[in-house]
């Protein structure tokens, strides 16, 4: 877009300034897109990380710039492609909207929200189709789009193309939700944004590699020259998790905010506010305001929490396992705190907290890489594929790895729950010693271990 479109420019500290078409202003100026205003990119890790202040709503704007920024530079440099303005906006239009349907302390709603009897399944992703077409009817867009725009919007966002999309345009479903190989504008605005806010460096060149791509065979392809460009695109999404998004600090507040929203949910109805978008719009961050200004009686309980989080008494770790890669499979992919507790200990299940997650490079237990084609300047019809051998020998050969968390409730509890991990560990055949589950300073309290 340009001056001349009737749009706005908006300064923004990870891309400059951003020239927004009126195409695009139209979606953001809604109330279900500024809602995203009230919604924390990081979560709890705000908690943890006071730079870490950026809002969904930053965010969407950015992969919105960042998406009509890919489509211009392919539509400039092949023409024979005969890209139609109109999908230009729409793919821009699909990055803002994204993630219309993140919930309040994003990842940790949704962590809560499965473990919700029938909601096992959700994903933000289809509420933010709901919450699209909730913005679309509330606001009369439709008087502007199609059917088949919406539609095309859902495909991108969910990034599940049509058999005819796919095979008319695939390659658009490469820019916003890359399911190919996980090369996309989303990663390159969150990267670069969660690192700006959290005091990190970030070392990945988006620019760059925007700047590489060309289309071959329906789908994008990179410069050779960029592999190993694209390896440290996704080990910085790694070190991101490691190192902010699963904070153990930041983590034990999510698991207290969900035992808030599961002490809240009787009084405020939090899970058929799942039902419509139209109830999902009063879920926001300042729900957590809302309930510790509460006066109802049923909330004394979730107002108590609350006040733990705001003096610092929080639930404490008491335990980090790394499964090692040849006994991943020897326990079960869920953990409960009843499983843990019955392996040896005093405890009771409600006095601990078990959170398992895994960290890859984005595709499970895949190496990305060996999913992306790239191509030379020499031969712009011809795409192939770069084995990491050919990369650097110091690429990983592992590319995912599962961690098992134990808090307690109590602070008073941290030995005997780090005790209660270890027997649980040791029952299942795993060699661990108990001094290397967490760096914490041990107790002078005596734990029974098997």
């Amino acid at each position: 877009p340009t001056y001349m479109d009737e749009g706005k420019t908006i300064n923004d500290p990870i891309h400059g300034h951003i020239l927004l078409s009126k195409e695009l202003v139209r979606f953001i100026d809604t109330p279900q897109f500024q809602r995203e205003r009230d919604l924390k990119q990081l979560g709890t890790t705000y908690f943890v990380f006071p730079g870490a202040c950026h809002n969904r709503f930053e965010h969407s704007i950015g992969v919105a710039h960042l998406a009509g920024r890919q489509m211009g530079i392919i539509k400039d440099r092949q023409p024979e492609l005969e890209v139609d303005p109109r999908y230009v906006d729409l793919v821009s239009i699909s990055g803002l909207c994204h993630d219309l349907g993140h919930g309040p302390f994003s990842h940790a709603f949704e962590g809560w929200v499965h473990r919700r009897p029938g909601f096992s399944h959700w994903r933000h992703e289809d509420m933010s189709v709901k919450m699209l077409d909730y913005l679309m009817e509330d606001n009369g867009l439709y008087d502007t789009y199609q059917k088949s725009d919406r539609d095309f919007l859902v495909e991108l966002i969910t990034g599940r193309p049509s058999e005819s999309n796919r095979r008319e345009r695939g390659w658009m479903f490469d820019i916003v939700s890359n399911s190919r190989n996980s090369v996309d504008v989303d990663k390159f605005d969150y990267l670069s944004r969660d690192a700006y806010y959290s005091g990190m460096k970030a070392t990945v060149d988006h620019g760059r590699l925007m700047q590489s791509v060309h289309v071959i065979d329906n789908e994008i392809c990179f410069l050779r020259k960029e592999v190993f460009n694209l390896y440290e695109l996704f080990h910085t999404r790694y070190n991101n998790f490691k190192q902010i998004y699963s904070h153990r600090v930041g983590k034990a507040i999510e698991l207290m905010i969900r035992d808030v929203f599961d002490m809240a949910d009787s009084t405020l109805h939090l899970t058929e506010c799942l039902e419509t978008a139209e109830s999902y719009m009063s879920l926001s961050d300042s729900l957590l305001y809302r309930i510790e200004m509460s006066k109802e009686q049923e909330l004394t309980q979730a107002r108590a929490l609350i006040r733990r989080i705001r003096t610092r008494d929080l639930y404490k770790h008491a335990g980090e396992y790394i499964l090692p890669q040849d006994r991943a499979h020897a326990l079960p992919l869920q953990i409960s705190e009843e499983d843990v507790v019955t392996a040896g200990s005093s405890l009771s299940a409600s006095d601990i907290h078990v959170n398992t997650y895994t960290l890859n490079y984005a595709m499970k237990d895949r190496n990305p890489v060996d999913n992306i084609h790239f191509y030379n300047r020499e031969n712009l019809e011809s795409k192939f594929k770069v084995r990491k051998e050919e990369v650097s020998m110091l690429i990983p050969n592992t590319f995912s790895e599962r961690y098992i968390h134990v808090y307690a409730k109590d602070p008073r509890h941290v030995d005997e729950a780090r005790a209660a991990l270890h027997n649980y560990l040791r029952a299942h055949g795993q060699s661990v010693n108990v001094d290397a589950l967490t760096p914490t300073k041990p107790s002078p309290v005596k734990v029974m271990l098997k």
